[in-house]
């Protein structure tokens, strides 16, 4: 299996692949194929039979590579270089390619650098540890879909001058749109509603019985912004941030696999136009 990890920095970059001069060791890579770790607290049932699930959350993913610089001429500079990486205090963004497929993750340095030489005759070895706040992988690319999207029901081709053409089709569209998250688990999204052919009024997104709607009227021109993602929650009409929702409302994610979200409105749900916009998140690499 052929395998590349590539270490971005503010401070500098370090790429670990067989073309170059530090080649990762046999089962040097730690941390990255296999999933999170899940914390579960479980307290004893009032009724006596097992317990209940009162906590359950990801901890922190640990990263550790494990390599060897093959070029003793080199080691100085890729030395110098690992120092400053790893005297980061800031995020850095460690990139996998492995089992054909690419993913990245953003991480911290942890510990400290550790550097192995047995003797003067053999190569160094390096050792490197991260953690990873947000534990997930992503493949560095936004999933975005309009809504609502048009669903072919019959086309014929028809060519209308040499060297050119095009296939027009009737088709149908609805409130009720098919998202596919391909990720492994929930990830937020973020929704922007226009108003295009008329005011919309108390715009709203429905998923498996969860709502989240902002209770005013666009006109023409407006845009609303529902936004789910860590740290960015929230709603925005023309980029000026609301609180007036609904009170069922919540923020909810898109589950992995298919979603079937209603973008909605009271009445008027023709004059709006919706964009999606997410990021898969992934287990392992």
């Amino acid at each position: 299996m052929r395998s590349i990890i590539r270490i971005r920095a503010d401070e500098g970059k370090l790429t670990l692949a067989p073309y170059t001069v530090c080649r990762i060791l046999e089962g040097g890579l730690k941390g990255f194929e296999s999933p999170p770790e899940l914390k579960c607290e479980v307290v004893p049932s009032a009724f006596g039979d097992g317990g209940v699930v009162v906590k359950y959350d990801c901890v922190p993913r640990e990263l550790s590579i494990h390599f060897e610089v093959t070029d003793r001429g080199e080691y100085r500079s890729v030395r110098d270089q690992i120092l400053k990486i790893m005297s980061s205090r800031r995020e850095v963004n460690i990139t996998a390619d492995l089992f054909g497929r690419r993913r990245s993750i953003g991480a911290y340095p942890a510990g400290k650098a550790e550097f192995i030489r047995e003797n003067v005759n053999s190569f160094p070895e390096v050792r490197l540890h991260f953690v990873c706040p947000e534990p997930y992988f992503t493949e560095n690319k936004t999933e975005a879909l309009t809504l609502p999207s048009s669903e072919g029901l019959f086309t014929f081709p028809l060519n209308v001058m040499e060297e050119a053409g095009f296939v027009p089709s009737f088709a149908s569209v609805g409130t009720v749109h098919k998202i596919y998250n391909p990720g492994d688990v929930p990830c937020g999204f973020s929704v922007k509603v226009s108003a295009v052919g008329g005011n919309v009024t108390d715009p709203a997104l429905l998923l498996n019985g969860k709502r989240l709607q902002l209770m005013e009227t666009l006109k023409i021109g407006d845009v609303a912004v529902f936004d789910t993602r860590r740290g960015k929650c929230g709603v925005s009409v023309n980029g000026v941030v609301r609180y007036n929702f609904s009170r069922e409302s919540n923020f909810f994610s898109l589950e992995p696999g298919e979603n079937r979200l209603t973008v909605m409105s009271v009445g008027d749900t023709k004059n709006l136009l919706a964009e999606i916009c997410f990021t898969p998140y992934y287990a392992g690499v």
